[in-house]
């Protein structure tokens, strides 16, 4: 097909498309598609793809594509040759992307270029950077910037501990070879006799080894509190935030087992004014899993 192809319903080409696909459900081309697909659902070239792939819901090329790939939902790529591909949902390249992935998840084989998104995964090495909540590589090399950076090297752990802050909390760490980052979440915030409040924290912190089994640490964080009570709890406001230093001195009897204890301090503060609630010390103990 050379030219223009509209229909209410379904375009399908057996041959090569050289030109313009616009249908309301779906888009195929068996074998080279080069121009532009336009689609309310689902565009699909099972061949080489050459230029702009745009649909309601999911775009898919069998084999390598070039150019830009558009959905409302998912974008799927065999192989790539200088593609963009910009999703609401997810966008998936099989094997390594030269160019850009943008998309709340991304998936690629290798990475040449960037991936920008909530989750960002690469199965090989990136030869570029990641910018999302979560990054993964399988290269420790990779410059990666959000709140959790994964790679082969990287170590998670469980932390189980108490304090004078949140009564329970618990935390997921993901710690390299000098740097860590943990998240998790703690109840609790005002006492055990009180009514039901807790807090979401992310800390960013770094950390030296003596003797193979101890580590002095610090980290600094931001914690989300909420009070789930309809007038706020107990002269709290129902929402503040948290931002806290510790100092951490951690002991590993054995290699999968540990236990800390740490110090610091942390200032409270309302959300919207910036006005300082109160500021309290820090003390907290617990153990260290895997």
């Amino acid at each position: 097909m050379n030219g223009l192809e509209i229909a209410g319903l379904f375009n399908v080409v057996k041959g090569h498309m050289h030109g313009l696909q616009i249908s309301a459900i779906q888009n195929t081309v068996v074998r080279y598609s080069k121009g532009l697909m336009i689609c309310g659902i689902t565009n699909f070239s099972v061949g080489d793809t050459k230029g702009i792939q745009l649909a309601g819901m999911s775009n898919i090329a069998g084999s390598r594509a070039s150019g830009i790939q558009f959905a409302g939902g998912i974008n799927i790529a065999s192989s790539s040759s200088r593609l963009f591909q910009l999703a609401g949902l997810v966008n998936v390249c099989e094997e390594s992307i030269k160019g850009v992935q943008l998309g709340l998840a991304n998936y690629a084989g290798g990475v040449r270029g960037v991936q920008l998104g909530l989750i960002n995964i690469c199965g090989d090495d990136v030869k570029g950077v990641q910018i999302g909540l979560i990054n993964h590589s399988s290269d420790t090399s990779t410059v990666k910037l959000g709140l959790v950076n994964v790679n082969p090297k990287t170590r998670i752990q469980m932390l189980f501990y108490s304090g004078n802050v949140n009564k329970i909390n618990l935390g997921i760490r993901f710690k390299a070879h000098y740097t860590y980052s943990i998240l998790g979440f703690g109840t609790s915030y005002k006492g055990l006799d009180d009514k039901f409040s807790g807090s979401l924290f992310y800390r960013l912190g770094v950390g030296i080894k003596f003797l193979r089994v101890l580590e002095i640490s610090s980290d600094a964080g931001f914690y989300h509190i909420q009070n789930f009570e309809k007038d706020g709890l107990n002269g709290y406001p129902k929402r503040l935030y948290s931002l806290q230093g510790r100092l951490n001195l951690e002991l590993h009897p054995i290699s999968k087992l540990g236990i800390f204890a740490s110090g610091g301090f942390a200032q409270t503060r309302r959300y919207g004014t910036g006005v300082v609630f109160e500021n309290r010390p820090i003390m907290e103990c617990g153990i260290v899993l895997f």
